[in-house]
C-alpha cells in the first residue's frame, strides 16, 4: 500500500477489527464505515478518527472524505448487508474492492456487484492486506 494511499474498511466482526487495529499500529490513512449508531460507537472505541456513516435503507452516505479510497476491504459478516454496502460503494470509488469471507458463498455474485477479489478464510490475521 503507497504511502498517501487511504483505504477504507467495513469491520462488522472480530476479523475486521483486528485489521483495524493492524492499520492503527501501522499509522495507515482509513476511514471506516458504520451502518448504526452502535457501530459507530464500537469503531471509536477501537480509535478510529474518520468513521462515514451508511444507512443501508436509504442507500446513501454520511460525510465522504476529499481524496478516494485507492482500496476497500469488507469484513463480511452476512451477505444482505455486504452486498447492500458493496452496491453502494462502487458507485464512488474506483478503487480496488476485497470482500473477506470465512463463508462459501459463490464469489460471481460480489463480482457481479462490482468486487473486485473475493478471499475466503478462516483467519482473523489479515495483515497480508497491507502487501497488496
Amino acid at each position: 500500500m503507497g504511502q498517501n494511499a487511504m483505504v477504507l474498511v467495513f469491520a462488522p466482526n472480530p476479523a475486521g477489527e483486528q485489521f483495524v487495529l493492524t492499520l492503527s499500529e501501522e499509522n495507515k490513512s482509513f476511514a471506516a464505515l458504520a451502518c448504526s449508531p452502535g457501530e459507530r460507537e464500537r469503531l471509536q472505541e477501537l480509535g478510529v478518527l474518520n468513521v462515514i456513516d451508511a444507512d443501508i435503507k436509504k442507500k446513501q452516505l454520511g460525510q465522504l472524505p476529499i481524496n478516494e479510497f485507492t482500496a476497500v476491504y469488507f469484513f463480511e459478516e452476512a451477505l444482505g448487508p455486504c452486498c447492500e454496502l458493496l452496491e453502494l460503494i462502487r458507485q464512488w470509488t474506483h478503487g480496488t474492492i476485497y470482500i473477506i469471507t470465512k463463508n462459501h458463498y459463490p464469489q460471481l455474485i460480489y463480482k457481479a456487484l462490482g468486487a473486485d477479489f473475493v478471499i475466503r478464510t478462516t483467519s482473523n490475521n489479515h495483515s497480508f492486506l497491507l502487501d497488496k
